[in-house]
């Protein structure tokens, strides 16, 4: 489920590998387009000097005026095009890291239960996915900065975590909030809204923390009565978590009570079922 804490790794050597497809800037053409217009409105101001017939009857001085709006309008097009080109760029290699960061948890996951045995093996393997981590993540983000606007939600989500996993609290919580300005969609702002509140706990802020699980409560205000009983449940027992890892008992045993209660909300069924068996499952003693 979204927002869930993933497995702490461990640092080693930093991945080699940029995930690169953008096409390059064109400076230098576009300083030849400049300098260009700036010889045309050169010879323009000394046609105007000349005396004799107004500039404005003067053929040569209107084919020149004609080109040089020519020449504007065509650099216009040009730098919208390379704008166009770089930001499809930016959002396949953003494609291609949120796509390997993705699969990093589970790697990591096979590796634990791989070399459950093998503690030295484990931590040089498991630091050096927590390094590639790092990396993909840094470089995720950067990608994001220069296209900030064409990112969903989700994909806010995945890197933002990918940058907690890796101890860059700072950097995941700006992507993070950057992320809820632009995504309304509830299970990604749930999703994010979560994320932010366990940075907050982890940081010593209860009662900061205590606000954005309050909002993703609230986020299903609209939604099926599915969507609200299911969206509660794992949110409550994620609260719930949070306040017992922070000593706060009574806290802690509050809101799973209210996940149990929202769990019952749903029909009779497989997701009733495992719901319930989550709320069993986080029945774990406190202090």
């Amino acid at each position: 489920m979204a927002g869930q804490p993933h497995p702490p790794y461990h640092p080693a050597a930093p991945a080699s590998g940029h995930i690169t497809t953008g096409s390059d800037d064109i400076p230098s053409q576009v300083e030849s387009e400049i300098s260009a217009l700036r010889n045309d409105l050169d010879k323009l101001r000394a046609a105007a000097a000349q005396p004799g017939r107004p500039w404005y009857r003067q053929v040569s001085v209107i084919v020149s005026l004609v080109a040089l709006l020519f020449s504007i309008a065509a650099t216009y097009y040009a730098n919208e095009q390379t704008a166009r080109q770089n930001d499809r760029a930016a959002r396949t290699e953003l494609g291609q890291l949120i796509q390997r960061l993705s699969a990093l948890p589970k790697e990591n996951a096979d590796l634990t239960a791989k070399y459950a045995d093998d503690r030295t093996a484990l931590g040089t393997l498991s630091g050096t996915i927590n390094a590639e981590n790092l990396v993909l993540a840094q470089q995720a983000a950067d990608v994001i900065d220069r296209i900030p606007d064409q990112v969903s939600g989700a994909e806010y989500f995945t890197v933002a975590s990918a940058l907690k996993v890796s101890n860059s609290y700072s950097r995941s919580a700006k992507l993070i909030d950057r992320g809820l300005r632009v995504d309304t969609d509830p299970l990604s702002r749930e999703g994010l809204l979560r994320l932010k509140s366990q940075l907050l706990f982890e940081a010593g802020d209860v009662v900061g923390g205590r606000a954005p699980l309050q909002q993703a409560l609230e986020v299903w205000h609209d939604e099926s009565a599915k969507d609200q009983a299911t969206g509660h449940t794992y949110t409550e027992l994620l609260w719930s978590a949070l306040e017992r890892q922070a000593g706060n008992c009574q806290e802690a045993a509050s809101h799973l009570m209210r996940a149990r209660a929202a769990a019952e909300h749903l029909n009779p069924g497989a997701a009733r079922k495992q719901l319930t068996e989550s709320v069993r499952a986080a029945e774990v003693p406190c202090g």
